[in-house]
């Protein structure tokens, strides 16, 4: 039994910087992603559920805004009482989550990206079909 514990210690001793190297990497990653969507300035919202947590809560890779500019974050969200609705019970800046929370969520960062896009053409679609009714409400206003 010692034996087996020495073993797993050296070997976590081995595993500890790939570990430590990884996460930074990823931190750094985020960062810069951030703030490229920042400098885009989309203004859209975007979600991806991670992971489920305690009880029925789940784990949301977002692109919200949060302190007045857009982030990615996680939110962690309930169901409401109704059962078919969720509420956001707690959203924190990616950058600022537990390290255990960032490890679990980054693999879902391509996904979250993916859904930013989605919703950017959207939003460019519903722009642009409503364009011609509001033209014509604003010629029959004047």
């Amino acid at each position: 039994m010692v034996a087996n514990i020495k073993k797993s210690l050296q070997s976590l001793r081995k595993l500890a910087p790939e570990l430590n190297r990884a996460a930074d990497d990823a931190t750094a990653l985020v960062r810069d992603i951030e703030k490229a969507l920042q400098e885009l300035d989309l203004g859209v919202r975007a979600s991806v559920q991670v992971l489920k947590m305690e009880d029925d809560e789940f784990a949301c890779l977002t692109f919200k805004r949060i302190g007045g500019k857009f982030r990615i974050a996680v939110a962690i969200d309930e169901p409401e009482d109704d059962g078919e609705s969720w509420k956001t019970v707690s959203e924190t800046p990616w950058l600022e989550c537990p390290r255990d929370l960032k490890l679990k969520t980054f693999p879902q960062l391509p996904a979250l990206l993916a859904d930013i896009e989605t919703q950017v053409q959207r939003t460019v679609k519903s722009i642009t079909e409503a364009g011609p009714a509001v033209r014509e409400l604003l010629k029959s206003l004047q």
